[in-house]
This record gives C-alpha cells, sequence and structure tokens, in this order.
C-alpha cells in the first residue's frame, strides 16, 4: 500500500506543460523575466481559450458564455510544432454558478499555476509549467 501511495504521489506532482499561444513566442525574448510580461503571453492564452480566436473582442471585460467554449481541454500547435495540452477546468469551475467566467479569471489562475523557479519567472524549453499545489491531482486525471 506504501508502494503505491508514493506511485501516487509522484504522479500527482509531475508538472504538466501549459499551451503555448503564438503570440507568447513573438515577445522575442528567451526567457520571460518580467511578471508583467507573462501575464501578458497568458492574455493571449486565455483569449484563444475562451474566444477560439487569437483577438480578444473590443470589450474584453466581458464575460464568456462557459457553454460556448469548445471543450474543457483543448489542444494548440505550439512552438517547434509541438502539442500541448492543458485544462481549463478549475476556470470553468470558478464560473459555473453564474455561467460566466471573465477573461481575468482566466489569468489569474494561469498565474497562480505558474512555476517560479529561483523566485524568477522563467519561461523553460518554451513551456509553461505548472508549479506543484494540491489540486494537480485533479488536473492530471483530466489531461489523462
Amino acid at each position: 500500500m506504501r508502494y503505491f501511495k508514493s506511485v501516487l504521489l509522484a504522479l500527482v506532482f509531475t508538472p504538466l506543460p501549459l499551451a503555448n499561444a503564438e503570440q507568447c513566442h513573438r515577445v522575442g525574448l528567451k526567457n520571460f523575466v518580467s511578471k508583467d510580461k507573462v501575464i501578458a503571453a497568458l492574455g493571449n492564452v486565455c483569449v484563444q481559450l475562451l474566444y477560439g480566436t487569437k483577438i480578444a473582442p473590443l470589450n474584453d471585460n466581458k464575460p464568456v458564455d462557459i457553454m460556448t467554449t469548445q471543450q474543457a481541454c483543448r489542444t494548440f500547435k505550439g512552438h517547434k510544432d509541438k502539442l500541448y495540452m492543458f485544462t481549463i477546468e478549475p476556470v470553468i469551475t470558478k464560473g459555473v454558478e453564474h455561467k460566466k467566467i471573465l477573461p481575468q479569471d482566466c489569468i489569474d489562475m494561469m498565474t497562480s499555476l505558474l512555476d517560479c523557479p529561483k523566485g524568477a519567472w522563467e519561461r523553460l524549453n518554451g513551456d509553461f509549467q505548472f508549479r506543484h499545489v494540491p489540486f494537480l491531482a485533479e488536473l492530471t486525471s483530466i489531461a489523462n
């Protein structure tokens, strides 16, 4: 039983790659050293997630109807043609009560999940990575 518990914990704390939006690579930097730049890049990812487009609607503070999102998990063609996948289930869960979510909700959630090695906001190998947090078990089960 102890062995299985160790294996389960190892699975739970395995970092998951975060999808890369094309705009993330247009920054022209190999590493994001500014928190603002990271959040801006995440905003671009969230726009693609919530609106299915690379450009946010004119009123980007307008809530998005959850039912119009294509699915809880989406894949994006990322850097070097690799496929990255992550779930927006926590965002959807957050907005379920009112059936609406704001782009800022998505950005806030992604920002809180970012791994911050050595206290700096970094981008490793073209991938954002999730921080080790308790609800990664749920994310892992959804992603798999």
